[in-house]
């Protein structure tokens, strides 16, 4: 509802959906090393899902570091369980 929203604003300001970045969002999955649980997946690729609906790029919040939400596993590995909802399961490092 609020992407469409802003979609709507776009479409009557003239202005491309291209320009708006959805920046930095995820989540993290525990401060006490709890993994990363479905709801929190859910929502990684239900808000991927909604930015790419309205053709809203966007940028994840975080590559590697702290939350246990990072692209990269400790090791230096990708993480498939947080490429998957990001829709780039399919990316080999």
């Amino acid at each position: 509802k609020d992407f469409a929203a802003v979609a709507q604003w776009c479409k009557v300001n003239d202005i491309p959906p291209e320009r708006v970045l959805l920046g930095e969002f995820g989540c993290v999955a525990s401060a006490v090393g709890v993994p990363l649980g479905g709801d929190r997946l859910r929502w990684i690729e239900t808000v991927r899902r909604a930015a790419e609906k309205e053709r809203f790029p966007w940028a994840y919040w975080t590559y590697k570091g702290w939350g246990g939400m990072g692209m990269i596993d400790p090791e230096g590995r990708f993480d498939g369980t947080v490429l998957a909802p990001l829709g780039l399961n399919d990316f080999r490092r």
